[in-house]
């Protein structure tokens, strides 16, 4: 009866954890059947978390948007790789869109961006803030890319090259 009952629970929480892994990023085609590395929480604690430099990486962007859908396979490839997990804000929702003070607090947070970090709203948007507080992003995909085309080896070579290179400064 235990060994059933331990059975049962298993199967319970491991169902429920793909169940929930893949309502997180709903909508995105590349990374179905696999280990999803995204989770989400409030959007007023994700951007308090960003404000407050909280460690970790945030993607930000929405579903409809083909770049986002280009580079959230690759992305989701180097966080598992790397056991990283991102916080994932989509900026297309209406609790992120329809929050002017949010909205706003996010907007005066990336003015103050350094250099090489610009972005100017644009999505994808993957932002990386290292254990010292440092922030790093990266826009998009490849230069080249056509979000029409799939991407070849060597752009997705260079956006697990780039993306490697940007999760450094989590260690």
């Amino acid at each position: 009866m235990k060994k059933l009952l331990l059975i049962a629970i298993s199967t319970l929480v491991l169902l429920t954890g793909c169940a929930s892994s893949n309502n997180v990023m709903k909508g995105y085609q590349g990374i179905k059947g696999k280990q999803i590395n995204f989770e989400t929480k409030g959007y007023t604690e994700m951007v308090n978390d960003m404000i407050e430099k909280k460690p970790g990486v945030y993607y930000l962007g929405y579903p409809e948007c083909p770049w986002c859908q280009s580079l959230i396979p690759v992305l989701n490839e180097v966080l598992v790789e790397e056991d990283i997990t991102a916080m994932y804000l989509n900026t297309s929702s209406t609790e992120f869109k329809d929050n002017a003070l949010l909205a706003e607090r996010f907007t005066k947070f990336r003015e103050s961006f350094p250099a090489g970090v610009e972005n100017e709203g644009y999505v994808p948007f993957v932002l990386v803030i290292g254990k010292d507080g440092s922030l790093q992003g990266h826009t998009g995909t490849t230069p080249d890319a056509n979000p029409n085309l799939a991407m070849t080896d060597d752009q997705v070579n260079f956006l697990k090259t780039r993306l490697s290179y940007l999760f450094e400064s989590l260690d």
